[in-house]
C-alpha cells in the first residue's frame, strides 16, 4: 500500500545535536512552569469528543494545565468555549459533563446564558445598586473541531485549529473508516511517575518495540523498515506496515499532548496531562464506526487487560527508571538516534525546541 505524500512544514534537524534535551528538562519545576506559559497556553489542545455535546445545553468540562474550561452547545448550535470561573468569586460553574438549560453559579446563583453572558443575580437591587449585568460574562475560549475531536486554545491571538494540525489531517483521512461516524467506546486513565516528555518519547520510539513488547506485540513487525514518517508543522506523522495481512496504520502524535493511532478494529487516542514534573497523568479511549462495533464487538475488561494495561505496564519500569536516570551526571542529553524508528523522537524534540526557545 502507498502511502500520500503528506507536505513537510518544517526541516528535520541534520543532527541529532541541534535537538538535544539536557536532563534536568525532565525535573526541574521552573522548566515545567515555562512548558505551561509557552506550550499548553499557547497551542490548541484536546478537550472532547463532538458526539458528547449534540444537543443545546450539553456540556464537558477539562482542564489545560491549572486552568479549568467547558465547551458547550449554545442554543443556536454553536460550539462554545469557556473558562469555567465565576467572575463573581472565582467558583466552578459546571462539574464533569452533563446538561442544562442554563448556566447557574452554585456558589451565589449568578446566571447565565448558555453563550456566558449574565442574566440574573440574587437580590441585585439591594446588594449591587446599578450592577450592569450586560458588561459581565464568562471569558470566552477559542475552540474549533476536526474529525470529530474537540480542540480548544487559551491564546486569543492563536490562529486557526486547520493552520495549527497542518498535515495531520490530511495524513489520517487515509484510513478506510469514516471519521465523522467515529464514536468513543472504552477509556481508561492512568497515573504515572514520571515526567510528560518521557512517556511520549516511549511512545513515539519504535526502535524499542521488538524487545520490550514482545510479549504483546512480537511478531506483527520486523525492525527496521515497518515504520515510516515526517514532521508536519509541530507534529510528527507515521504509519505502520505489518508482517500479517491487515490495513496500514496511521498515527498522528499532534505535539504537545494526544495521539491518535489506527487500527483495523478501532482507532486508539492517548491524551498525556503533566500534574509535575514528576508526575503525569494520561487517558486512553477508543473510537469505533457502527460498522468496526457490529464486527468487532469488545467487552469493556477484554479492551482494559489487553489493550490498554498490558502494553502500558510493560513501559512503565523503563519510564520510571529513565526518570531516575536523567538526574545522573553521566546522562548526556545529546543522543544518537536510530535512523527511521527512532525519527519520532527528533521531530519531538526539535517542536519542543522551537516553542520553549521562542521568546
Amino acid at each position: 500500500m502507498t502511502s500520500k505524500v503528506i507536505s513537510v512544514t518544517q526541516n528535520v534537524a541534520d543532527t541529532d545535536a541541534d535537538v538535544a534535551v539536557p536532563g534536568y528538562w525532565y525535573t526541574d519545576p521552573n522548566i515545567f512552569n515555562q512548558e505551561r506559559e509557552k506550550i499548553w497556553y499557547k497551542s490548541w489542545l484536546f478537550a472532547g469528543r463532538l458526539e458528547k455535546l449534540a444537543n443545546p445545553g450539553d456540556y464537558i468540562t477539562c482542564k489545560i494545565g491549572d486552568e479549568p474550561i467547558f465547551v458547550i452547545r449554545t442554543h443556536s448550535g454553536k460550539l462554545q468555549a469557556m473558562y469555567n470561573v465565576c467572575p463573581h468569586r472565582g467558583m466552578r460553574i459546571v462539574e464533569g459533563q452533563g446538561k442544562c438549560k442554563h448556566l447557574l453559579c452554585p456558589y451565589h446563583h449568578w446566571t447565565y446564558s448558555l453563550d456566558g453572558q449574565l442574566q440574573g443575580v440574587p437580590y441585585a437591587q439591594e446588594c449591587f445598586p446599578g450592577l450592569d449585568k450586560s458588561s459581565i460574562a464568562l471569558t470566552k475560549v477559542q475552540v474549533d473541531t476536526w474529525g470529530g475531536f474537540i480542540f480548544v486554545n487559551l491564546d486569543p491571538e492563536a490562529g486557526p485549529l486547520r493552520d495549527y494540525l497542518a498535515g495531520s489531517p490530511e495524513h489520517m483521512e487515509q484510513y478506510s473508516q469514516p471519521w465523522e461516524e467515529m464514536r468513543a467506546t472504552h477509556g481508561a486513565t492512568f497515573e504515572v511517575p514520571f515526567n510528560w516528555k518521557i512517556l511520549l518519547e516511549n511512545y513515539i520510539d519504535a526502535y524499542h518495540i521488538p524487545m520490550v513488547h514482545s510479549p504483546t506485540l512480537g511478531g506483527r513487525f520486523e525492525m527496521p523498515g515497518f515504520v515510516g514518517g515526517c514532521m508536519s508543522g509541530m507534529h510528527t506523522l507515521q504509519y505502520y506496515d505489518y508482517l500479517v495481512p491487515r490495513e496500514r496504520t496511521y498515527i498522528s502524535w499532534l505535539f504537545p499532548n494526544t495521539t491518535i493511532l489506527t487500527l483495523d478494529e478501532y482507532v486508539l487516542v492517548w491524551q498525556v496531562n503533566p500534574v509535575n514534573p514528576e508526575f503525569t497523568v494520561i487517558e486512553k479511549f477508543l473510537l469505533q464506526t457502527p460498522a468496526q462495533i457490529e464486527k468487532f464487538p469488545m467487552k469493556s475488561e477484554e479492551i482494559i487487560s489487553k489493550q490498554f494495561r498490558m502494553v502500558f505496564e510493560e513501559d512503565i519500569p523503563f519510564c520510571r527508571t529513565l526518570q531516575e536516570q536523567v538526574k545522573s551526571r553521566a546522562y548526556n542529553g545529546n543522543q544518537k538516534l536510530a535512523k527511521g524508528p527512532e525519527d519520532g523522537v527528533l521531530y519531538f524534540r526539535k517542536a519542543l525546541l522551537q516553542v520553549m526557545n521562542n521568546t
